[in-house]
């Protein structure tokens, strides 16, 4: 009888130790793309401070084209796609922050593909 708890106890340890180590697995998978997010967000708040809103860059939408907000550089004439709503939620950008242009003024902005405007999700989304 002594030898069956044994390896009861001994079957116990090994599975606990599995499910401790899934459990580690999936906190880093789920866990990765959190921590990228944040990174990248970091490095965007960096380029773009809200404390420079308005100074340096602003943010705009086509009134033809409303829901794609741009980062418009003011020096150089520089518009960036803000590729979703939680990267603007990310970056710390509100609505009513957003300026409406028309499209030919849009235009006049040479539109950037980097850096990418995007902290997390699809773009689009």
């Amino acid at each position: 009888m002594a030898v069956y708890l044994r390896q009861i106890v001994e079957v116990s340890q090994v599975v606990t130790n599995l499910a401790v180590a899934l459990g580690a697995m999936v906190g880093i998978y789920f866990g990765a793309g959190e921590l990228r997010a944040r990174i990248k967000a970091s490095r965007l708040k960096k380029r773009f401070p809200l404390s420079r809103l308005g100074k340096d860059f602003r943010l705009a939408e086509s009134i033809s084209m409303p829901g794609r907000i741009y980062i418009i550089e003011t020096k150089p004439k520089k518009r960036y796609w803000i590729q979703n709503m939680a990267t603007a939620i990310d970056l710390g950008f509100l609505g009513y922050q957003v300026d409406k242009i028309s499209h030919k003024d849009l235009q006049k902005y040479q539109d950037m593909d980097s850096p990418k405007v995007l902290t997390r999700g699809e773009p689009g989304t």
